[in-house]
C-alpha cells in the first residue's frame, strides 16, 4: 500500500508539472510512425531509424541519429566550445563533453585561399570551432544573404546566414512576433503551434539585435546549425536541406526533397557554390568574391 501511495503521489506531481508548462499529451512520447503523434505534435525520426519521438514545435533534446549516437544539444555544443569548470562537472558530464569535442574536432576543411571573400577570417574561425568545411559556410552565406550582413527576409531571417530570431540559440534571448497566424502580435514564437509567429524579430537597439547581426556571431550560429544537422543525418546535402526546410521536414522526407521549391534547387545551389569555391573560381560566390 505504501508503494502504491508513493506511486500515485509521484504521478500526481508529474501531471501537475506537465499541466503547468502546458505540454500536449503526446510530447516526448516514443513512436513508430507519425500517425502515433496526435496533432499538433509532429514526428521526428532520424534517417534510417525505426522509431522516433513526438515533439511539440521543437525537437526533444535526447535525439539519437541513425548510428545510435546522441546528437549534441545546443547547450552541449556551447559548453564544448567554451572554457569549462571541470571541478563542478560530474564524470558523466566530462565524458559527454569529451565526446562532443571529438565530434566538433572532425569535419573541418580549410577554405581555398585562392578565392577571397568578405569575412574569410570569421568564417575560418567558426569552421574550425564546429568542425565544418569553411567553403560550405561560404556557400551558404552566398546563397542565403549574398554577403549582406544586414539582410532580413520577409519572415525575419537575419544576417549573413539568415538566422531566425526564435531559433538563433545563444544569439537571441527574447524574440518578438511581428505577425501572427491569427492576426495581431500576441502569438507563440514557434510557427507549428496554434496562432504561431509568421514573422520574427528582435527588439531594436537591444543586445539581441547586436548579436544577431554581428558577422562572426551570426556565422558561428550558422556553422553550429549545419554541424548539428550533419550529425543528425550524416550528409552535408541533408544538412543543407534541414537548414532550409527544418529538421522535421528533412526527416519526414528521409532527406529527399519532394520538389524543386522544397529543397532540390537549394541543395544544387549550395553544391554549385561549394564546388566553385573548392575549384578556385574567382567569382565563386558572386560579385563579392575575387582572386
Amino acid at each position: 500500500m505504501r508503494k502504491l501511495l508513493s506511486f500515485l503521489f509521484a504521478l500526481l506531481v508529474f501531471v501537475s508539472l506537465a499541466s503547468a508548462v502546458d505540454l500536449p499529451s503526446c510530447a516526448g512520447k516514443q513512436a513508430r510512425s507519425k500517425e502515433e503523434c496526435a496533432s499538433p505534435c509532429y514526428f521526428f525520426q532520424p534517417q534510417g531509424a525505426s522509431a522516433g519521438t513526438c515533439a511539440y514545435g521543437v525537437l526533444v533534446v535526447d535525439e539519437v541519429n541513425d548510428l545510435g549516437k546522441a546528437v549534441p544539444t545546443e547547450s552541449e555544443m556551447q559548453a564544448a566550445t567554451s572554457p569549462t569548470n571541470y571541478s563542478v562537472a560530474t564524470p558523466a558530464q566530462r565524458e559527454r563533453l569529451a565526446e562532443v569535442r571529438q565530434e566538433l574536432a572532425t569535419g573541418y576543411e580549410a577554405m581555398n585561399a585562392r578565392v577571397k571573400s568578405p569575412y574569410d577570417a570569421e568564417i575560418e574561425r567558426c569552421a574550425k570551432k564546429y568542425g565544418v568545411p569553411a567553403d560550405r559556410i561560404r556557400a551558404h552565406i552566398a546563397a542565403e544573404s549574398g554577403w549582406n550582413p544586414n539582410a532580413v527576409s520577409s519572415a525575419g531571417a537575419s544576417g549573413l546566414t539568415q538566422q531566425m530570431p526564435c531559433y538563433a540559440g545563444d544569439l537571441v534571448q527574447q524574440c518578438i512576433c511581428a505577425e501572427c497566424v491569427g492576426g495581431g502580435t500576441d502569438c507563440n514564437p514557434v510557427p507549428l503551434r496554434k496562432n504561431g509567429c509568421l514573422k520574427q524579430g528582435v527588439v531594436s537597439g537591444s543586445d539581441d539585435e547586436r548579436r544577431l547581426f554581428d558577422p562572426e556571431s551570426n556565422i558561428c550560429q550558422g556553422a553550429k546549425e549545419l554541424k548539428r544537422n550533419f550529425l543528425r543525418f550524416g550528409s552535408w546535402d541533408c544538412a543543407a536541406f534541414a537548414y532550409l526546410a527544418g529538421v522535421g521536414t528533412a526527416s519526414k522526407y528521409n532527406c529527399q526533397p519532394p520538389s524543386e521549391d522544397s529543397g532540390l534547387r537549394y541543395i544544387r545551389r549550395i553544391t554549385s557554390y561549394y564546388n566553385a569555391f573548392r575549384s578556385g573560381q574567382c567569382n565563386a560566390g558572386g560579385k563579392a568574391t575575387h582572386c
